[in-house]
């Protein structure tokens, strides 16, 4: 039941709508059938692979043996995955997208494969330690599992006494099961077995494996459900194969229509009675949900009641099973939970809490009601919701008004700027069992997590008589300490390890075999003392400090009073000995992936499902803690990041999107990309390298034609001659601070702010004009290659990737990021976000919805406004983040080539130049333009040049023409304003001002000047084609075949083979003239395409979701064109083609005599496909060729380059000044520098958009 804010209409329904991380392996992967979506899901479906291939090798190993003679195996990033008693051996969980709709109860395992190899020497392998619990029973309290009755001195008899290999397969099918519509199969990956009997290791250098499944359900009931996006940035993490299964997943049929997708929505499941006591508590909390941007849903058991369930879980059995039967129609996020948690069933008295947690294997949890895929309740350990409750004990009194302080608090906590207090923690570490220091766990934490993210650290050791650490603290754990310390200096972030009991946790000492109980560090009794104007959130790592029978345990406790989030334990919670930092998900573990999460600003009820994800052994301790207080609430610590040196490149781990934060080192940039993290599926017998934990999935690239910007009171555009004009429709303000006053000279690029407005000029610098506060009216020198503005404050992109903004800082706007690897700048109100070359986003500044929160992506293009932002993704659709209240931060589909974000609406740019808008005010418009920007209004500019402008009371328009430079046509599109082109024996450059240069051979014409302006500039083999203003083709040079007639177009991009010629239409479609057409190369092409790439008898185009087709002569293969890759960028030489994939690297097909097709590995931004060779530019601006070079034309240089073209036999590249530099063949001077010329533009490579104020 969805409740409304009249207290007298709780009875009608409202919604409210505003608003396998691998280790170093070698994977081969081949799928059975994989083709081009047909015309509807169930062709698609049939299209699917029917079984998986993988290949395992073994990564690197150190085997050594201590002084009693026992072997331990040491493999980075594995951890021992056997049960109490069997052999400590290391292994690894791979989790497996499966295709849509596959029944997951049919797959299989098979090993095609293996190869192994016996290690010398005899060894003995311990067993793995019993589970110890985090109470007062010792090692007494060891829990032994499913071999308590095999174990006889701490090994598994079953095992050790049998003459065989343990395990006896290297990977064995651990589970299926489902992450929302993502099917998963978990392969357990043993890369050492061991013979207990003999003592020897046998290492499996290889190991083939084949999923297989039946096929899916033969219809879609809802393709919606394939398309949802909550949990992608958890499938991006965990899947091996995430970028290959995308296409099963997302795409959507060809000539069908993309389903709608629901906007997440935030479920609050309640009772009757508690909604009628606390209703008005509950409404305030809806309505500040609602504020936030979401859809909030109320229930009752008038909704869940009426479902069955068994007695004593009944009502926890209706809940889940409403959750189930709803959450993907609604799609459900969040799910909070009020109710008394109480799972008890006394057959007397029947004290069974009204929203009672499941006791699963004698475990009370509220994973139950997040891992919804399985009918029965199994757990696969894959959170569909993300669920957090506020227990409600009736018995205690006002609990009506003890609930609404809580949620009042979280209000509180929300909606406050003062969050600097936050990046504190505060460390009680006491002892658990016999060498059990909690105090390691808490110098690991320090150091690793939270210093690292510039966090205050206190550390409070025990220093008992026998359990005594030998680690130094601030201060000592001593009685009552913990409280005391609360009482003085509220800390953002408590952790605490050490034996626990309902109602505090505590300090033992070791006497003989016992532990003994020295006195609670921290109670429920001594809590009224504490601080609770800055609640801290917590992770408890001790026994039962959430139980919920009791209605003064711990976790609850606190949560009224001191802290706004608790982690606690329903039950015993476990560890090992030593307390291991791994994936095996002992109590230490979970604490320490816990916070890691909460550092990187994930909601606590994200952050604590991922931590559940591999439980391993301790499936209990997944089952057994759980989240009091609100799931979707993010801790928010930073006013904005520090910029620090720029070491780390990349994410080095699955759950960072914030490495140099965290200080830990990730992978050099031109390192290859991880299978998985980057391209769709590798061909067939292509053996990619896995690197441990990294993601450098590069999105789309763009060129930048930044020429119309709508900012907060006035316009401005870019004029052919690169003069700045601006208008405005707020004569008061513009009169007085001339922030609309035109500017001449040579601009790329203007933006607006609330009463300034600035450019960027052709040399790189910034001038800005209009009122001076907080030094805006200050010119800057840069050099930068794009800018953009926010309210009161302005910001920079460096050629470098790094970042600089100035003027206003009140919420930490211009800290800038700890990266500097960024291709975007998008600047708000109050905040900034960075779009980074791996597609992911950065943001600092202000948070208060969110706005800020980093995303995952990947995004080929963001924009920022008021409280929002949204970003492009390489399929077309848009993504947003951040305030809804109109709705204006709704995901939307598309397709689309752009998306601008105003104050609180949004717009995105289609194929065919019409323009979809959502939000406040919010109004479509048939266009057609080539390039659109919002804010309060929304602008566009025409094909003709001129601007359009609009809202709702009507339509103006600004007079041509402004410059309609080619737009960005789709996201996987490199821009089609070619500056620099090296053609047969000369090569041509495009000027800032539209005019061109063209030096070398001009026997036919081909490098003669003609008068501009043109927009992009082609070099064919004898002849040369410009781009006009209108679309139009200008093409000059040899004309024997027609190649050097005109065509009207207009075309959005032209390219030159060797005596023809193609455009590209704005549908997308070819038109093709000139030449003999002895291969159909010049055959129209209906498309659609977004770029092509000509060679001497071969077209290429690249597709708007990422393939590629090409045409003409096959002579040398030149159209076998690999499957199953994305790309983003194509160039086509003599008889072969280079592409650059979506993750930045290059693969080339067809002629290969001088091995111009044998490209390197490493991490690119662009490529150029001469006659015989080929080049690369890398991110560092160096060019690397390989091929042909008898001449000198695959020579590599140092550069710094910011875009690359190949000729016949010479190379060219266009430094960041603007000048131009060939090397190669130069018996016509085509390998000539042009040092002096200022070309254009002076921008890298960069995913930037159109708009940006």
């Amino acid at each position: 039941m969805s409740h409304s804010h009249d207290r007298g209409s709780h009875r009608c329904f409202r919604a409210v709508a505003l608003g396998l991380s691998l280790f170093p392996l070698l994977i081969i992967l081949s799928t059975a059938s994989a083709g081009p979506y047909t015309a509807d899901w169930q062709d698609h479906l049939a299209t699917l692979p029917r079984q998986l291939t993988y290949t395992f090798h073994s990564p690197a190993h150190e085997i050594a043996t201590d002084d009693a003679g026992l072997t331990t195996i040491a493999i980075d990033g594995f951890y021992p995955s056997g049960l109490p008693g069997d052999p400590n051996l290391p292994a690894l969980m791979h989790h497996i997208a499966l295709p849509p709709l596959v029944p997951v109860e049919s797959v299989t395992l098979e090993i095609t494969a293996v190869e192994q190899i016996d290690l010398p020497g005899t060894h003995q392998i311990a067993p793995a330690p019993p589970l110890l619990p985090a109470d007062d029973t010792g090692l007494a309290g060891a829990q032994w599992g499913p071999n308590a009755a095999t174990i006889v001195d701490g090994r598994n008899r079953a095992v050790y006494d049998r003459d065989a290999l343990f395990p006896a397969q290297p990977v064995e099918l651990a589970g299926v099961g489902h992450l929302r519509q993502w099917g998963a199969a978990k392969l357990l990956y043993w890369p050492v077995s061991y013979n207990p009997v003999t003592g020897q290791l046998r290492l499996t250098t290889a190991v083939t494996v084949t999923l297989r499944y039946d096929a899916p359900a033969a219809s879609v009931e809802s393709p919606a459900a394939l398309l949802n996006t909550l949990a992608d940035d958890r499938a991006a993490e965990l899947f091996v194969n995430f970028d290959e299964a995308q296409s099963w997943y997302k795409g959507a049929p060809a000539g069908g229509q993309q389903p709608a997708v629901a906007m997440p929505t935030y479920a609050i499941v309640t009772t009757n009675r508690i909604l009628d006591v606390a209703g008005d508590a509950i409404d305030r909390f809806f309505y500040h949900k609602t504020e936030e941007g979401w859809r909030v849903h109320v229930y009752t058991e008038d909704e869940y009641g009426q479902l069955d369930g068994s007695a004593p879980d009944q009502r926890a059995d209706q809940v889940r099973q409403w959750l189930r039967d709803n959450y993907q129609e609604q799609n459900y996020q969040y799910v909070l939970l009020i109710g008394d948690p109480n799972p008890a069933d006394d057959e007397e008295d029947s004290i069974v809490g009204d929203m009672p947690m499941k006791m699963v294997r004698g475990v009370p949890t509220d994973f139950y009601f997040s891992d919804l895929s399985s009918a029965t309740g199994e757990m696969d350990w894959m959170a569909e919701v993300y669920v957090g409750r506020i227990p409600v004990y009736q018995s205690a009194e006002e609990w009506g008004l003890v609930l609404g302080n809580i949620l009042d608090k979280t209000i509180a906590y929300e909606q406050s700027e003062d969050i600097g207090w936050r990046a504190s923690a505060l460390l009680p570490m006491a002892f658990a069992a016999p060498g059990s220091d909690g105090g390691e766990f808490g110098d690991v934490l320090t150091e690793e997590v939270l210093e690292p993210g510039s966090f205050d650290v206190h550390r409070m050791y025990w220093y008992g008589v026998v359990a005594h650490s030998e680690l130094q603290s601030d201060t000592s754990l001593t009685g009552g300490s913990v409280v005391e310390r609360l009482r003085q200096d509220q800390p953002g972030l408590l952790v605490w390890f050490g034996h626990g009991w309902a109602q505090g946790a505590a300090m033992y000492d070791e006497y003989g075999s016992s532990f003994v109980h020295m006195g609670e560090f921290i109670i429920s009794s001594e809590l009224d003392r504490v601080r609770d104007d800055r609640p801290a959130l917590t992770f408890q790592a001790s026994c039962k400090t959430g139980l919920p029978e009791d209605p003064r345990n711990i976790g609850y406790a606190l949560l009224e009073r001191g802290a706004v989030g608790t982690v606690s334990g329903s039950r015993d919670t476990y560890g090992w000995p030593g307390n291991p930092i791994d994936e095996s998900g002992h109590h230490l573990s979970m604490a320490y992936h816990y916070v890691r999460s909460l550092i990187l600003e994930h909601p606590i009820g994200k952050a604590l499902a991922w931590t559940k994800t591999t439980p391993g052994g301790y499936a209990d301790n997944a089952l057994a803690y759980n989240l009091y207080g609100d799931p979707s609430l993010v801790m928010y610590w930073q006013l904005g990041r520090q910029a620090t040196p720029a070491t780390a490149q990349s994410e080095p781990d699955a759950t960072a999107n914030a490495v140099a934060l965290l200080g830990l080192a990730g992978a050099a940039p031109d390192t290859p990309p991880a299978a998985g993290e980057g391209d769709a599926a590798q061909p067939l017998g292509q053996t990619v390298t896995v690197p441990s934990s990294t993601s450098t999935a590069l999105t789309a690239v763009f060129d930048p034609e930044l020429l119309l910007s709508s900012g907060f009171i006035q316009g401005c555009g870019i004029r052919p001659g690169g003069g700045v004009n601006c208008w405005s429709a707020y004569s008061h303000f513009t009169e007085l601070w001339h922030n609309d006053a035109d500017q001449e000279g040579s601009y790329l690029q203007a933006v607006t702010g609330l009463y300034h407005s600035c450019g960027l000029r052709a040399n790189g610098s910034v001038h800005c004009w209009g009122r001076d506060d907080f030094g805006l009216g200050v010119d800057h020198p840069g050099p930068y290659v794009q800018i953009t503005s926010g309210m009161l404050h302005v910001c920079g992109l460096r050629a470098d990737g790094s970042i600089d903004c100035w003027g206003n800082n009140d919420a930490g706007q211009t800290n800038g990021s700890v990266y500097n690897d960024f291709v975007q700048v998008s600047a708000g109100m109050q905040h900034t976000c960075g779009l980074r070359a791996i597609g992911r986003v950065d943001c600092w500044g202000r948070n208060a919805f969110g706005q800020a929160n980093d995303q995952l992506g990947p995004f080929a293009q963001i924009d920022s406004g008021y409280f929002h932002n949204c970003g492009l993704r390489p399929d077309g659709g848009v993504r947003c983040w951040g305030s809804s209240y109109y709705g204006q931060a709704v995901d939307s589909p598309g397709p689309y080539t752009q998306v601008s974000v105003g104050r609180y609406s949004t717009c995105a740019l289609r194929p065919d130049g019409s323009v979809h808008c959502w939000g406040q005010y919010a109004l479509d418009n048939d266009g057609p333009f080539l390039q659109i920007s919002v804010f309060d209004v929304a602008c566009g500019i025409k094909t003709d040049g001129s601007v359009l402008c609009w809202d709702r009371w009507g339509e103006g328009t600004q007079s041509a023409p402004f410059a309609p430079y080619a737009p960005a046509v789709d996201p996987q599109r490199l821009s089609q304003r070619t500056v620099l082109s090296a053609g047969g024996n000369h090569t041509c450059a495009l000027m800032a001002n539209g005019q061109i240069d063209c030096w070398g051979d001009n026997q036919y014409g081909q490098s003669a000047i003609h008068s501009g302006p043109f927009t992009a500039i082609e070099a064919g083999g004898n002849h040369t084609c410009g781009l006009g203003l209108n679309g139009r083709a200008v093409c000059w040079g040899k004309n024997d075949q027609g190649q050097a007639a005109g065509k009207a177009g207009p075309f959005l991009q032209v390219v030159t083979g060797h005596n023809y010629n193609c455009g590209l239409r704005p549908n997308g479609s070819v038109d093709c003239w000139g030449g003999d057409n002895d291969f159909g190369e010049v055959e129209d092409q209906n498309g659609p395409f977004v770029q092509l790439a000509a060679g001497i008898n071969h077209v290429c185009g690249i597709k708007p979701n990422g393939s590629v087709a090409c045409w003409g002569s096959n002579w040398d293969n030149q159209l076998n064109i690999p499957t199953g890759v994305i790309f983003r960028q194509l160039s086509a030489g003599g008889d072969h083609t280079c592409g650059l994939t979506r993750a930045g690297r290059i693969l080339c097909w067809g002629r290969n005599a001088d091995e111009e097709s044998l490209a390197p590995t490493g991490i690119f931004l662009h490529v150029a496909a001469g006659n015989t060779h080929s080049c690369g530019l890398k991110l560092s601006g160096q060019v690397e060729c390989w091929g042909r070079n008898d001449l000198g034309q695959a020579s590599d240089n140092p550069g710094p380059f910011v875009r690359i073209s190949a000729g016949d036999n010479h190379s060219c590249g266009l430094s960041p000044d603007g000048g131009a530099c060939c090397w190669g063949d130069g018996q016509y001077e085509q390998n000539d520098c042009r040092l002096d010329n200022a070309f254009a533009p002076f921008q890298p490579y960069v995913a930037v958009p159109l708009v940006i104020r």
